[in-house]
């Protein structure tokens, strides 16, 4: 397993599909209420190693007669997890996180590419409303591994984590 540091958003960059950025007072309260504080310590926000990691999540709920099935849930039971997020903070005008690669099929796999040097980047999986200039941040359900990002976010280290 390994921590990898990311620079997830740069409040000054817009995106690549719409031409927006997110609105930094509002991801900074966002990631300061207490209902996201409370799925940090539980290490809830899990990533896969792709968008399309999450796409059959709406047809699980619906066939699981499950109203309320989180998409950590989905991600775990159909063995689609590479990561959690551990850390998130504002430093300048950037949000930066950390996630940990898990001990799973997929975080090993995701690990093994990191390793050979293919340059992949993360992508925050959100709940957003948007006007003409930015994103509003409502959720935020986990970080995915991907070669593709709407934004140009930066891998700033990869440390091993240590065992005992």
């Amino acid at each position: 397993m390994k921590l990898y540091t990311y620079e997830l958003v740069d409040f000054d960059t817009r995106d690549s599909n719409e031409g927006l950025s997110f609105h930094k007072d509002t991801f900074i309260s966002f990631i300061n209420s207490p209902n996201f504080v409370e799925s940090m310590k539980r290490l809830i926000l899990i990533g896969g190693n792709s968008h399309g990691c999450r796409d059959g999540y709406q047809e699980y709920r619906e066939r699981n007669f499950c109203s309320i099935g989180t998409m950590a849930d989905y991600l775990i039971e159909n063995e689609l997890a590479s990561n959690v997020l551990t850390k998130i903070w504002i430093e300048n005008n950037k949000c930066i996180g950390t996630l940990m690669s898990l001990p799973t099929n997929k975080g090993k796999y995701f690990d093994s590419l990191s390793d050979v040097g293919i340059d992949i980047k993360v992508s925050m999986s959100v709940q957003v409303h948007q006007d003409r200039r930015y994103y509003y941040i409502t959720d935020l359900y986990g970080v995915d591994f991907t070669t593709g990002p709407a934004f140009n976010t930066k891998k700033l280290k990869v440390e091993e984590v240590k065992n005992g």
